[in-house]
């Protein structure tokens, strides 16, 4: 019914239903690389700039990677 490649997943304990995935391993995996040129933060500078300084660009996962970017991952926080 499946080939090789499918494998079979259970949603839940209570459901009997199972979904097909398919595995492709022919498809090339590269590394995810910034561009700081075009990145940008969601929130101002002012606010990423006083969150890095507090140590939030460490600390806090959104922070980084949603809200401040830029300052965070490029930039880093400012020298006191």
């Amino acid at each position: 019914m499946y080939d090789s490649k499918t494998i079979l997943i259970s949603e839940t304990k209570l459901c009997s239903r199972q979904y097909p995935i398919n595995i492709r391993k022919d498809r090339q995996r590269k590394p995810f690389h910034m561009d700081c040129s075009i990145e940008k933060d969601e929130f101002s500078i002012t606010n990423c700039s006083n969150w890095a300084t507090a140590g939030y660009c460490l600390s806090n996962n959104a922070t980084r990677f949603l809200w401040c970017r830029k300052t965070c991952l490029c930039v880093g926080p400012p020298q006191l």
